[in-house]
C-alpha cells in the first residue's frame, strides 16, 4: 500500500498502484476529484537487470535469479558463439545448396525419380542453415545497436 498526495485536490490516497515490470511510472486516478496524475511504479526493474525471486511451495522456501534480458540460450550465446554459428550455418548453407543443385541435374539426366526428393531435401536443408545464420547476424546487430556486449 503506497500514500499519495492529488495535485488536483490535496487529498492523501492510499493505493495498490503496481504495474507491469517493464514500466517505470503507472497512472491512478484520485477518488475524490477524478484527476489522473503519475506515480511510481513499485514492480519497475530496469531492464538486463537480475531480480532474485522468493517464494513458498508446501512450507518450503525457495529462491531463484531471475534474468530478464536473458531469457533464453539464443540471447546468453556469446559474441563468438553467433559468429561462429553465422559462419558455419552459410557454410553448411553453400554445401546443401551444392548438393542439392547437384541431385537436381542427376535426376535430369537420369530415370531416378528419387532425386528430386532428395534433392529437395537438402534444398529444404540450405534454406535452414541459411535462416539459421541469417539469425544470428541479425542477434549479433541488435547487440551492438542496444550496446549490449554478453
Amino acid at each position: 500500500m503506497q500514500q499519495h498526495k492529488c495535485p488536483g485536490c490535496g487529498a492523501t490516497i492510499f493505493t495498490n498502484a503496481a504495474g507491469p515490470s517493464d514500466y517505470r511510472e503507472t497512472t491512478v486516478a484520485c477518488q475524490y476529484c477524478g484527476s489522473q496524475f503519475t506515480v511510481g511504479n513499485p514492480n519497475y526493474r530496469e531492464p538486463h537487470q537480475p531480480q532474485v525471486v522468493n517464494y513458498t511451495y508446501n512450507s518450503t522456501s525457495y529462491t531463484y535469479t531471475d534474468y530478464p534480458g536473458r531469457s533464453s540460450a539464443w540471447k546468453s550465446a556469446g559474441k563468438g558463439q553467433h559468429k561462429f554459428a553465422s559462419i558455419a550455418f552459410i557454410i553448411l548453407s553453400f554445401i546443401a545448396g551444392l548438393v542439392a543443385a547437384l541431385m537436381l541435374l542427376g535426376g535430369f539426366t537420369t530415370e531416378d525419380k528419387q532425386l528430386y526428393g532428395i534433392a529437395a531435401f537438402f534444398g529444404g536443408m540450405a534454406v535452414i542453415f541459411y535462416l539459421g545464420g541469417a539469425a544470428s547476424r541479425r542477434e549479433l546487430k541488435r547487440r551492438q545497436r542496444e550496446g549490449v556486449n554478453y
